[in-house]
């Protein structure tokens, strides 16, 4: 079918949600999204899944631990949940929700290069 994504690997959808992470971090930690996907971003650093790399700065993903860190951080997560564990959802991300300093860097990369986010313009509106 045209304009249908194919099938993707696995692999392809762990670097695409790498990648998401940094589009969403970019709103802010004020916003539920950017905040969330620093906590999961630091959680999976810390696991193993991905990994920052110092001496090019760059980021990758560990395939032989990506599933096993996204496993632990959705156990995580859905604990807190179930048991109605506010303190300690509350501590969690207070410790993975904040922009680590690799991760500062890396995004001020992106400043003045990649927009936040598209911003139409409707020149329609314009003319009536």
């Amino acid at each position: 079918l045209e304009g249908v994504i194919g099938s993707l690997s696995l692999e392809q959808i762990y670097v695409t949600y790498l990648a998401s992470a940094f589009r969403s971090i970019r709103f802010g930690l004020n916003e539920a999204h950017g905040c969330g996907q620093a906590i999961q971003l630091n959680y999976l650093i810390d696991q193993g899944g991905f990994e920052y790399n110092e001496s090019t700065g760059k980021f990758r993903v560990n395939f032989n631990k990506i599933a096993d860190g996204v496993r632990s951080l959705t156990r995580e997560i859905m604990l807190f949940q179930g048991d109605g564990n506010k303190q300690g959802a509350e501590a969690f991300a207070q410790k993975y929700g904040v922009n680590r300093e690799y991760t500062q860097r890396a995004l001020g990369k992106l400043k003045g290069v990649v927009p936040v986010d598209i911003r139409p313009v409707y020149t329609a509106l314009d003319e009536l």
